[in-house]
C-alpha cells in the first residue's frame, strides 16, 4: 500500500493494488485544496473507500465532479461511504457519475444515552434495513436510525 499525501495536508489517500483492480483508501477532507492528479493515471477499474472522508465542501464538491467525468472511460465503484458523502450522493447525482455504490454506513443515535453508531451496510441489504438496533453502550434502549431511510437511500433510486 503506498500512502500519497497531497498538497493539501487535509487530505491523503493510499492505494491497493488488487491485481487488475486498484482500491483508494481516501482520508480526510476533500475541499478547494484538494487535488486529485495522481489518482487520473491509473487505468484499471477503480474502487474509492470513502470511509476516512470527514468533510466535504461546495469546492470540493465541484472537484470531485470534474474528477469523476475523467474517469468515465473506467469502472468506478464507491465503498464504505459515510452519511457526509451520502448527502452528496442524494443532493447531486454528478457526484456518483457512472459510479456503482456498494455499501453505506448509517448513523443511529440512542435516545437515552446519546451514543451515536454507524453501521456498515451492503448494497442487497439497503431494502432490509432495521430501523431500530439494540444499543451497546447503555443496553437499556433500542438505538434509532437517525435520518429518514427512504430519504438516506434516495440517490439508490
Amino acid at each position: 500500500m503506498l500512502a500519497k499525501p497531497l498538497p493539501n495536508e487535509k487530505f491523503k489517500f493510499a492505494l491497493e493494488d488488487l491485481g487488475g483492480k486498484h482500491r483508494i483508501n481516501l482520508q480526510g477532507t476533500i475541499d478547494e485544496d484538494t487535488k486529485f492528479d495522481d489518482m487520473k493515471n491509473i487505468t484499471t477499474p477503480i474502487i474509492f473507500n470513502f470511509k476516512g472522508v470527514g468533510t466535504i465542501n461546495s469546492c470540493g464538491v465541484r472537484s470531485w465532479v470534474n474528477f469523476i467525468k475523467e474517469l468515465s472511460n473506467l469502472e468506478v465503484t464507491y465503498e464504505d461511504c459515510p452519511p457526509v458523502i451520502v448527502r452528496q450522493l442524494n443532493m447531486i447525482p454528478s457526484f456518483r457519475g457512472h459510479a456503482q455504490v456498494v455499501s453505506v454506513y448509517i448513523p443511529y443515535i440512542c435516545a437515552s444515552c446519546d451514543t451515536e453508531k454507524m453501521v456498515l451496510v451492503p448494497h442487497d441489504q439497503w431494502g432490509s434495513v432495521n430501523p431500530v438496533i439494540m444499543c451497546d453502550n447503555c443496553a437499556k434502549e433500542e438505538m434509532e436510525f437517525d435520518g429518514d431511510p427512504e430519504q438516506y437511500f434516495a440517490f439508490s433510486k
